[in-house]
């Protein structure tokens, strides 16, 4: 399963609870212009490779744990 179908399925998950109703700014658009006005390899860049590394790991944990929360559900 690729990362945006599994992220997608979360957030969905999350909607149908209910877990974004209570949110400031509900219902109105995010301003992105300052997001999208900073260079992507600065916005994505992880500089200390200890860090880095740490983040990896995570995501990947993350990863694991829900794909098998997804294979419980089947």
């Amino acid at each position: 399963m690729s990362f945006d179908r599994i992220v997608k399925a979360i957030i969905k998950d999350a909607m149908e609870r209910g877990e974004f109703d209570q949110l400031s700014g509900r219902g109105r658009p995010i301003n992105l212009t300052e997001y999208f006005e900073t260079p992507e390899e600065v916005r994505s860049a992880i500089l200390d490779e200890k860090k880095k590394a740490v983040i990896e790991r995570k995501i990947q944990q993350k990863h694991v744990e829900f794909s098998l929360i997804m294979e419980r559900q089947r």
